[in-house]
């Protein structure tokens, strides 16, 4: 038998450095939020097809509100937050499996997610003051006297709703941008392996 090597006892701990946990963790985050957003996204534009018609009986002729009419910009707002909770999907599942291009695909989506999220809360904001003046506009309509009945509980309800939105909107796009643009950089710290492969 050869000593040409130094046996490894497989109870002595100090040979074996454990991966790194906060990718598994992050990616099952990333995962759970792209979920979220394919959902949303979802509800979104089923409603935007079928909800018209579902309160047209309440509307009693008059012109549906702002906020259940879907124009060009709530289109393209749906259609890229879909496209964008399919990239952090692949993302999370990327950083998950401790790949190296979870980074990147996290980058990408936090790149494009901070813009679209602020443009869809001015967009949220335009519709909501639209929608208060159409209450106005038509008093009469019974959609409008619930709009009207809420009062202040109402417009508090909005505001915590919008500031929700931009928190997490921007908030989560902005976190990653920063783990991974500043803090996580290597490929090392996400495989735990010089190598890059786990």
């Amino acid at each position: 038998m050869s000593d040409d090597y130094e046996a490894i006892d497989p109870g002595d701990d100090a040979e074996f450095i454990p991966p790194p946990a906060w990718p598994k963790i992050i990616g099952v985050i990333s995962m759970l939020f792209a979920g979220l957003g394919l959902v949303c996204g979802g509800l979104g534009f089923a409603f935007s097809v079928f909800g018209a018609g579902m309160v047209s009986g309440a509307l009693e002729g008059d012109p549906p509100p702002p906020t259940m009419v879907f124009g060009p910009a709530d289109y393209a707002l749906a259609g890229l937050g879909l496209v964008l909770s399919v990239v952090l999907l692949f993302a999370g599942i990327m950083l998950f499996g401790r790949r190296p291009v979870g980074r990147s695909l996290h980058l990408l989506y936090a790149v494009c997610a901070i813009p679209l999220n602020i443009f869809a809360v001015i967009n949220s904001m335009t519709k909501q003051a639209d929608a208060v003046q159409w209450a106005k506009d038509f008093p009469n309509n019974p959609i409008a006297q619930q709009m009207n009945a809420g009062g202040a509980a109402n417009e508090i309800g909005q505001i915590i709703g919008l500031v929700l939105g931009l928190g997490l909107g921007v908030g989560v796009p902005l976190f990653y941008f920063v783990w991974f643009a500043a803090i996580k950089t290597k490929p090392v710290q996400i495989t735990g392996t010089e190598d890059g492969v786990y």
